[in-house]
């Protein structure tokens, strides 16, 4: 009889906690949220194959590359398709 154990492999993960492509979604998220100058940026990212695919509007050429530059620094992304555009 066990109790209280929950024996795994290392290989198996918990279905209900962040893997992969969506925990490095998660980490791309918190980095752009913390930087101070891209709080009113909308930004809508997904990550896939550890590539991230960013679309949205910021106000200046300086936030969508300074989105690009925090983004690239994050754990896991392999690669940046950079989809922002400047508003009118």
């Amino acid at each position: 009889m066990r109790v209280g154990c929950d024996i795994r492999s290392h290989d198996e993960q918990d279905p209900l906690s962040p893997s992969g492509d969506a925990l490095v979604r998660q980490r791309v998220y918190d980095a752009i949220d913390a930087e101070e100058m891209l709080r009113d940026a909308s930004i809508e990212a997904s990550v896939t194959d550890g590539v991230a695919l960013l679309r949205g509007e910021v106000a200046t050429e300086t936030q969508r590359s300074r989105i690009e530059a925090v983004v690239s620094q994050v754990e896991g992304v392999t690669g940046i398709q950079n989809e922002i555009r400047i508003r009118q």
